[in-house]
């Protein structure tokens, strides 16, 4: 029942945010794309990010140790509030800059077809690890907290060594952002709370194949943490959450 309550509490939060950005004047969606315009979003998705920054953490407690406190939330927030704005400002502009390659490699193709598909493709397939990679970025920080470059190195590896998984979670996140696209409202009940889940929840699967556990647990807990999570299947996340 708690996860439904942190699932409201983070849409609201998001949403009055946006809300606050565009009646206070700070994005304006009223102009067409230009370089202004981008910073003005850029500087939004940096302001959601910070305000989700404790709810996440409060979904991460919950999956990763079993239960979690209304004070977590701010604990979390304070721990965590710079590397995890650093984070985000950093895949946020790659991803931003992925995208604008993307636009004009594709306004070339008028002048050089071939050349501005073969671009075109490199950039999306780089978009697309990196985008695998933010997957793991928060969950990382959360269950290690390394030095801030080594948030993105393990990222990295860990997207080299399970891609197919990665891939297959980012269009499964990519379908979910269509139904909620066509449906909003559901992002109030199962929208945030459900993909930072399967991020938590991937990340903890892989890190226990490396044998490498939460808090550096000692051998015995791990063990009976590694049985259970070999008998945990991926539909416990589509349960209904009373339980949690």
């Amino acid at each position: 029942m708690r996860l439904l309550f942190y699932n409201f509490g983070w849409a609201l939060t998001c949403l009055c945010v946006g809300w606050l950005a565009i009646h206070a004047g700070i994005v304006d969606l009223s102009k067409p794309m230009d370089l202004a315009r981008f910073f003005q979003f850029y500087g939004l998705y940096l302001a959601e990010s910070a305000s989700s920054i404790g709810w996440a953490y409060g979904v991460f407690r919950i999956f990763i140790e079993g239960r979690a406190e209304w004070t977590d939330l701010w604990a979390g927030f304070r721990k965590y509030f710079l590397k995890a704005v650093g984070v985000s400002a950093v895949s946020g502009f790659l991803t931003g800059l992925g995208f604008y390659n993307l636009y004009f490699y594709f306004s070339l193709a008028q002048e050089n077809r071939l050349l501005a598909v073969c671009l075109a493709a490199l950039t999306l397939w780089m978009l697309l690890f990196w985008q695998a990679a933010s997957l793991y970025q928060w969950p990382v920080l959360f269950f290690q907290n390394p030095p801030f470059y080594k948030i993105f190195y393990k990222s990295f590896l860990l997207v080299i060594g399970n891609g197919w998984v990665s891939m297959r979670i980012l269009l499964f996140f990519t379908l979910c952002l269509g139904i909620l696209f066509a449906a909003p409202f559901l992002a109030f009940f199962a929208g945030l709370t459900l993909f930072f889940a399967f991020q938590c929840v991937t990340l903890e699967k892989n890190f226990l194949k490396y044998k490498i556990t939460y808090g550096d647990k000692p051998l015995r807990p791990f063990l009976d943490q590694l049985e259970a999570e070999r008998q945990r299947s991926w539909r416990e996340l589509l349960k209904p959450w009373g339980s949690r």
